[in-house]
Parts: structure tokens; C-alpha cells; sequence
């Protein structure tokens, strides 16, 4: 990495930082294989993404993030939505974690324009945002200080007075970044802020309550509290589905086993991860263009890119057969966009009328699903946030490619989504931007929480248990080799298929960000 100075000075790009439509730049091939040049590019994402996560944004004045933020023709905001959810506080809070942390060289960028105004501000905010969760656990007790999609506006949370439906997935994403943050603070000194987040963690150990039942080993997708307002075991608490994805599901099942309060250790752990274990499916991606014949990975639910999400969370890469099966995983979803002429990485996303498409993936390896028309087809910059974990150079040339694409930039950082392949028209955007399709590959760009927590983990005697279970989940792929692996990621998309998409009349830029 550069050290942080070389990011302020002149370098051959200029400082990328100042210049909205970065993307736009000539990045040549040196983002593939130049640290500096790939710090560079880091950095400005990190400022312009980092616009769209501030106050009167993305964020009230409470540090409680806002999403869905829509554009008008000319890159200005049309309209936010009085909505969050805790997926969302995951990523904010782990992006303040990782900041503070100061581990990663660039990730101040994200708040600051120095490393010591980045860690400022994402101390501030931290302490806003547990004052906020501490006036939720006050004011809707009965939730147990879990959160259902909550209602927001620029003076911070709604409190809830009816019915509410947690979601376990979402909510198992914010416990671990909770942890995250928790964590530095302590580490740095900040010990009585440290503590009031450790009281919050506390609280939500106790899960089981509402989603699990321990006799079945069944942990519930959803729980309906139908008396926020009362205590804990004082309202009806009413349970729904089930959750036993080894995608980002799986945090609330990590925490579960290494968190939660009143877990039987036997039978139900075995029985939760036998659940999930069932879900775990070895499949192999095959064409004719491969250079090197079929690529073993694990069959994902619609195979989007969003469900990789747990990646940015815990320390699943110190188990050297999950990684590998990852790095197989983005081997697949190149080589799947070269082979189909797909000018870009699909992840769920909304599309250019507003529509939410989950089925943007890659059929074939997934657990089926029906494939919308190319028409439909439309790639996301988020899209390449797994490979970027899995090679940075390769990551941020896909990104990029898909950032530089017509309209694809604002003010506020990446837009949503481009369409694929449009019939005769320029390609048309989704003027929208969401925490999931923008902050998802700033908190890749910084590496994750993963480390952060496996200094949790270590600390608090877990580790080995972490360890164990991944090894156990993993067995379809440790007692066989794997193919593929000697199979180098797709190249992106060059510059005919990016930068210089025909336009016709119709400017490539929002006038606000030129």
C-alpha cells in the first residue's frame, strides 16, 4: 500500500479524489497489478461513496442510516426514503469499526480528508449511533434490541408502537459489527463507549428468544413481536420461517452458537448446523470457454453477489479450503460475464423502472431459478465487491468498468445499476443508491471486519469453535480436490464495452458530477 501522503500530492491520474467522474480516467492496465495506482483508486471511491454516507444523505443527524436515496435527471436528490434496516447499520457501523481501527491505510478516506479527521468522525458517530440504540432499547423493549426495517427521518429512528417483524438475517449482520466496533473502541482506549456498546451486545445475546427454538435446533427467519412496548416475556412473540442459508443468513446462526445466551450446546448446535449443512451444495460451472475445463464452487441461491456478504463479516478466510472455494466462486462469476457477453458483475439490484430483480445471478449454479431476458439483465458495481476480496487488482478493474459506464456516477458517489444490454437505446440506470449496492464494495475495499473480530474471537476463547465449524460445513470440498483453481479470473470489460458505450444524444454524465 502507499503510505497516505502519496494520496494527497500529484500523481500521473492527478488526485482522483478531486474529480467526480474518476472512473473516467485513464486507468490503463496498471489498476490490475500497481499498488499505488489501485491506493488511488481505493481512495477516491472511498471519498465519493463516503458522500452518500453523511448526514442529510444517507445518514440523519443521528448517524442512523437512511436508504434508498433517488436522483433526479441531473444527479441531485429527488427524494430519500423514511426506511432503514439493519443490514444497513451493518455496513455503516463496520465501516466506523475499520476506520477508527486505522489498521487499513486508506479507509479514513471514507470520512475524512486526513486520517485524523476520519477517526474523529467515526468516533462521533459511534457514540451517536448508541445513543440512538440505547433510546430504542429503552423505548421498544419487547424487541429485545433487535430492529425490524425501521422508520427514519433526518432527526434520527422512529420509535415502533405496534406489531413488528424482525428479520433474523439482517439483524444477525448488525450483532456482529456491534461486536466489531465494541471491539476497537476497547482496544483503543475509548472504554466507556466500549462498554456501553458491550451492554448493548449483551442484550442481544438474547436471541434464542426470538428465533430459535432449541428443541428442534430450528433457528426462525423472522420473529413478530406483537408488543414492543412491553418488557421482554411480557408481549406474544411469534416466530416465522426458517433460516439455514450458508449465505448471509448464516451471521444470525454464527451468533447463535458463539453469542447467544442459553444454547444448549447438545443436541441443538448440531442440529442448527445440520440445517444448514444440507443447503451446502457442490456444483461445477461448465463451458466451452473455459481455458482450463469446469470450475468447482459452491452452488449459490440465485448466485448475486449479495450473498457473499458474510465474507465482509467474519474471518471465514483463515480456513485455506473455504478460501479456495471462494476464489472458485469469482472464478465462475468472470468467466460466466465473458462468456455471456455481459459487460459487468449482476447482483441483485433494482433496474432502470425502479423494479427489484433478486434473480440477477447465474442460473446454472444456483438452486435454479428462472433467468430474466437480456433485456432485463443489468450489472452493478457491487457486483464486484467479492473479487475484490479475492484479488484486489482484478476487483477494482471490474468495478471500475462498470463505474465507468454512462451515467454511472453522481455526486454521491456509484449509481445503482447500468442495463447490460440494451436493444438500440443508450444504457439506461437505476437512479437510485442504497447502502447494500455502494457500501458493500467500500467495506471490500478496506478488507472487512474479519480480522477485527478474529482478534474478538481469540480474545474471548472462540476461535477454535469458529474454526470447527467451518471445517464441518466444509467437508464436501476438503476431501476432493477442487477444478479450476489453476483457472485465471476473466479479464473486465475493456474500454468499447465501458467508457465508450454510444451515448447518442444523451449525455454520459449527470451535469452535477462532471
Amino acid at each position: 500500500m502507499a503510505d497516505e501522503a502519496t494520496l494527497n500530492v500529484s500523481q500521473p491520474l492527478g488526485d482522483a479524489r478531486t474529480t467526480c467522474r474518476f472512473a473516467k480516467l485513464d486507468w490503463g492496465n496498471a489498476l490490475l497489478t500497481d499498488e499505488a495506482v489501485q491506493d488511488q483508486y481505493v481512495a477516491a471511491a472511498l471519498h465519493w461513496d463516503g458522500k452518500f454516507a453523511s448526514p442529510g444523505v444517507a445518514l440523519s443527524n443521528t448517524a442512523i442510516t437512511r436508504d434508498h436515496v433517488n436522483l433526479n435527471d441531473d444527479g441531485s436528490i429527488a427524494s430519500i426514503a423514511g426506511y432503514s434496516a439493519p443490514s444497513k447499520e451493518n455496513l455503516h457501523i463496520s465501516m466506523l469499526a475499520v476506520v477508527l481501527d486505522g489498521e487499513h491505510p486508506l479507509a479514513w478516506n471514507f470520512l475524512g480528508d486526513t486520517k485524523e479527521e476520519g477517526e474523529a468522525e467515526a468516533l462521533r458517530r459511534l457514540e451517536l449511533i448508541m445513543g440512538e440504540y440505547e433510546k430504542y432499547l429503552a423505548g421498544a423493549p419487547g424487541c429485545g434490541g433487535f430492529f425490524p426495517w425501521f422508520g427514519i427521518d433526518l432527526d434520527g429512528m422512529i420509535l415502533p408502537e405496534t406489531k413488528q417483524t424482525m428479520p433474523a438475517l439482517d439483524n444477525g449482520q448488525m450483532a456482529w459489527a456491534l461486536v466489531a466496533a465494541q471491539t476497537v473502541l476497547e482496544e483503543k482506549g475509548h472504554t466507556e463507549l466500549a462498554a456501553r456498546f458491550k451492554a448493548y451486545i449483551e442484550v442481544l445475546k438474547d436471541a434464542p428468544t426470538f428465533f430459535l427454538d432449541k428443541e428442534k435446533g430450528r433457528v426462525y427467519s423472522s420473529s413478530k413481536v406483537k408488543g414492543p412496548l412491553d418488557e421482554v416475556g411480557v408481549g406474544v412473540i411469534k416466530m416465522k420461517g426458517m433460516l439455514r442459508d450458508p449465505f448471509e443468513g448464516e451471521l444470525m446462526i454464527m451468533w447463535m452458537d458463539l453469542m447467544a445466551n442459553d444454547v444448549p450446546a447438545e443436541p441443538t448446535l448440531r442440529k442448527m448446523w445440520q440445517k444448514v449443512k444440507k443447503s451446502v451444495q457442490r456444483k461445477d460451472y461448465t463451458s466451452d470457454a473455459l481455458p482450463n475445463g469446469p470450475i468447482t464452487v459452491e452452488g449459490g441461491w440465485r448466485y448475486s453477489a449479495h450473498e457473499q456478504w458474510k465474507y465482509l463479516v467474519l474471518p471465514y478466510f483463515e480456513n485455506e479450503v473455504v478460501r479456495a472455494v471462494f476464489k472458485n466462486n469469482e472464478r465462475a462469476r468472470t468467466w460466466n460475464s465473458v462468456v455471456k457477453g455481459i459487460p459487468g458483475l449482476m447482483a441483485a439490484c433494482y433496474n432502470a423502472e425502479g423494479v427489484y430483480y433478486d434473480s440477477l445471478g447465474i442460473e446454472s449454479i444456483s438452486y435454479g431459478y428462472t433467468e430474466p431476458a437480456d433485456s432485463e439483465l443489468m450489472v452493478s458495481p457491487y457486483g464486484a465487491f467479492p473479487l475484490i476480496l479475492a484479488d484486489r487488482g482484478l476487483g477494482l478493474a471490474w468495478h471500475r468498468a462498470m463505474l465507468g459506464r454512462p451515467n454511472m456516477q453522481s455526486q454521491y458517489g456509484s449509481v445503482e445499476a447500468s442495463e447490460a444490454k440494451p436493444d438500440g437505446h443508450p444504457p439506461r440506470v437505476a437512479k437510485i443508491m442504497t447502502w447494500d449496492t455502494k457500501v458493500s464494495s467500500s467495506l471490500a475495499m478496506v478488507g472487512g471486519t474479519g480480522q477485527i473480530i478474529k482478534r474478538f474471537l481469540q480474545k474471548e476463547g472462540k476461535m477454535d469453535r469458529f474454526m470447527e465449524i467451518l471445517a464441518d460445513q466444509y467437508t464436501l470440498f476438503s476431501d476432493a480436490d477442487l477444478s479450476g483453481e489453476d483457472t485465471p479470473f476473466a479479464p473486465p470489460p475493456g474500454l468499447d464495452e465501458s467508457d465508450n458505450v454510444e451515448t447518442g444524444d444523451e449525455s454520459s454524465d449527470f451535469s452535477t458530477c462532471v
